[in-house]
């Protein structure tokens, strides 16, 4: 893999060498702003890799992906990317995004009822399919919601507190609960960004890689 960030992403591009176990190519810094990325383009076609992670704000990736699909042999090389491929930047990306694998807790093409009826009401009320983040802005509400019609207005925020740590709503994205530190413990998907029949970019969920994770750290994050 070759490793493509700008000085944004360095951060989560420090994660990544401490966890993959394959081989770095190279790492490249792409200077955020740059209208040409010709030489970066040309490094890649020369580095011939099997995958490219690109960890950029999306006004880089705006111009980055389309110059780098357009390189000699890097037409079909996958590229892993997270901010870029959020399902609110597909259509600034455009055609570039295709292709685009991400890992999310949900995706727009994920099976379930209640996705289903989360996604109809959302594409009724906006005109727009709803990304992860207005997903989890749905489920921070109807948290709030039902544990306030829980505790009917007595015991304070404390027992609102409780109430919502029991999570006790139909999400979207599936079953989820909450960890001893308060984070998610929920359900891990690859997506990819496909066309639908119209040619509107969707995330469709490839494969799930892990089943109610949580964090890592948890175990060294009690609550005080």
């Amino acid at each position: 893999i070759v490793l493509v960030a700008s000085a944004q992403g360095e951060g989560a591009a420090k994660v990544f060498t401490r966890q993959f176990k394959g081989e770095i190519l190279r790492e490249v810094t792409l200077k955020d702003g740059a209208l040409d990325y010709a030489q970066d383009v040309a490094g890649l076609v020369s580095d011939k890799p099997g995958a490219v992670l690109l960890l950029t704000p999306l006004a880089t990736a705006e111009r980055f992906l389309p110059q780098m699909r357009g390189g000699a042999g890097l037409e079909d090389v996958p590229v892993l990317t997270q901010a870029a491929a959020e399902e609110s930047a597909l259509s600034a990306l455009g055609p570039a995004a295709k292709g685009l694998l991400s890992a999310g807790v949900w995706a727009q093409g994920l099976d379930g009822p209640d996705n289903a009826a989360f996604l109809g009401l959302f594409e009724t009320a906006y005109g727009a399919l709803p990304s992860a983040l207005a997903m989890q802005a749905h489920d921070a509400g109807q948290l709030i919601l039902s544990a306030v019609g829980q505790i009917g207005g007595k015991g304070g925020a404390a027992a609102l507190g409780e109430r919502i740590k029991l999570a006790e709503i139909k999400s979207p994205r599936g079953a989820f609960t909450f960890a001893n530190n308060n984070f998610p413990v929920q359900d891990f998907y690859v997506k990819r960004v496909e066309s639908r029949a119209d040619g509107s970019l969707v995330s469709q969920p490839v494969k799930k890689v892990f089943v109610q994770f949580g964090d890592d750290y948890a175990a060294e994050c009690p609550l005080k």
